[in-house]
């Protein structure tokens, strides 16, 4: 998808983030439960999150998750001096590489890696990574448990309405034909977070009503993951902290559980293989706020900070590529790899 036309984004309203709210409750919600939410009308709706669709401000994101039997993990990466945008753009196109985040501190880029199994992922980084002419130095954490995903956040900063917790659904494991049909679900919600069940039934071959039940069950069990977007130019948090955490490994659980409930925090994650066993993203308004927010954190745990950095720019996000001013100009299908 070539989006190199988008140019300036404009603001969003009140009412816009209302809506984008509603929507992260349930991205694939009827236009009639949308608008009793907001109290206005189901074609009101429809329009209101059209225009932001059509301006670039807001999108519907899908993408694989964590239980759907794969293996996922994040990459810390050095480069070369001045080749930092050129690495992160030719690493962009990989689609087993979920996000990329250039960042401060001892790392240029940080990585989100997701595969299929265990010999997929370390193809990625072992063969595609690893073997990249200008990286210098590559070191890689999987991820155990998930929290807290990207998908559980809201415009204004509140709790979400319901924890993410991804272990309590998941299925005990998948078969050729159930990979098949994850596959072909996302294909089509990776181009349309809300394509139409019969676009769905089309692509499944199956009937409208066995294809709501299928994306249903899929995104239920948390194999398929949903969330909406907003362009960083109206984003209300301008930057995103990262914290690599120790804690007590008998009380990583509860550790992750504390700091899940806190607004701010947009993602945390056990993780194995590392100096550190938790990894947690924080959203902050200004880089001020950033060590009041740290401190607010670490006062629900125990342990410490590891290492932490800031987010410089958004290369790739959720299969999305980003331009120097943060304007999406591509997607990569994860579904495609």
């Amino acid at each position: 998808m070539d989006m190199t036309g988008a140019i300036e984004v404009p603001s969003m309203s009140e009412s816009d983030l209302d809506l984008i709210d509603a929507l992260l409750v349930a991205p694939r919600a009827p236009w009639a439960s949308v608008a009793r939410m907001l109290g206005t009308s189901a074609p009101t709706a429809r329009r209101r999150w059209s225009r932001l669709v059509e301006s670039d401000r807001a999108w519907v994101t899908s993408y694989v998750g964590h239980p759907a039997g794969i293996v996922s993990g994040y990459v810390e990466i050095r480069c070369q001096p001045g080749s930092v945008d050129a690495t992160a753009s030719e690493i962009s196109a990989h689609p087993r590489v979920l996000s990329i985040v250039g960042v401060t501190g001892d790392r240029d880029l940080v990585l989100s890696v997701v595969a299929e199994d265990m010999r997929g992922f370390r193809s990625v980084i072992q063969h595609e990574i690893g073997a990249h002419p200008k990286i210098v130095h590559a070191r890689t954490a999987l991820v155990s448990r998930l929290f807290r995903d990207g998908s559980s956040w809201r415009t204004r900063g509140s709790a979400p309405a319901k924890p993410f917790d991804v272990e309590r659904d998941a299925p005990p494991g998948r078969d050729a034909r159930e990979r098949a049909t994850l596959r072909t679900v996302l294909r089509v919600l990776e181009r349309d977070g809300r394509a139409t069940s019969s676009e769905l039934a089309a692509a499944l071959q199956t009937s409208e009503a066995q294809a709501r039940r299928t994306v249903g069950r899929l995104l239920r069990t948390g194999q398929i993951i949903q969330s909406v977007d907003v362009a960083r130019s109206v984003a209300h948090y301008a930057h995103a902290l990262l914290l690599w955490l120790v804690v007590p490994a008998a009380r990583i659980e509860e550790s992750a559980r504390l700091v899940s409930a806190l607004p701010f925090v947009r993602l945390c994650a056990a993780i194995a293989g590392g100096p550190s066993n938790l990894y947690v993203i924080v959203w902050a308004r200004s880089l001020s706020e950033a060590a009041d927010l740290e401190a607010q954190l670490m006062q629900r745990v125990e342990g410490r900070v590891a290492d932490r950095s800031i987010v410089l720019h958004h290369y790739k996000r959720f299969g999305h590529c980003f331009d120097d001013d943060e304007r999406r100009v591509a997607h990569v299908a994860w579904s495609a790899g």
